[in-house]
C-alpha cells in the first residue's frame, strides 16, 4: 500500500509537487520524531529530497546543482552546468543565474 504526500512549490519551477510513497514509510515520516533517511530507507533520495525542499527530480540539473535544466529564455537544455559567463549551454545570447550545488550561488 501506498500514500500520496504534497510536496512544497519546487524552487526551480516553482510548480507544486506530489510524491507516492510506502505507506509505513510516509506515516513514520509524518509523525516527524526520525530522520527522514531512517523514517524511508527504501525511499530514493530524490524522492526524500523532494519532500523536504520541493525541488523536482526532473528540475535537478545533472551537475548537482540547482540551474534549471532549461534556458529559461530559449527552452533548450542548459547542459552539465553554466559556462563562465552563466550562457545557457546552447546558446550564448541567452543567460540564466547558476544557483550552486546545495543552493548557493556558484
Amino acid at each position: 500500500m501506498t500514500m500520496m504526500l504534497k510536496t512544497l512549490p519546487c524552487p526551480v519551477c516553482h510548480q507544486p509537487g506530489e510524491v507516492e510513497v510506502p505507506f509505513e514509510e510516509g506515516a513514520a515520516y509524518m509523525i516527524g520524531v526520525l530522520k527522514i533517511q531512517d523514517a524511508m530507507p527504501t525511499t530514493p533520495a530524490n524522492i526524500r529530497e523532494q519532500l523536504i525542499t520541493g525541488l523536482h527530480p526532473a528540475c535537478t540539473h545533472p551537475s548537482g546543482c540547482l540551474c534549471p535544466p532549461v534556458c529559461g529564455a530559449c527552452g533548450l537544455p542548459t547542459g552539465d552546468g553554466v559556462k563562465a559567463n552563466n550562457a545557457c549551454e546552447a546558446c550564448a545570447d541567452h543567460v540564466y543565474e547558476c544557483m550552486g550545488v546545495g543552493g548557493e550561488p556558484a
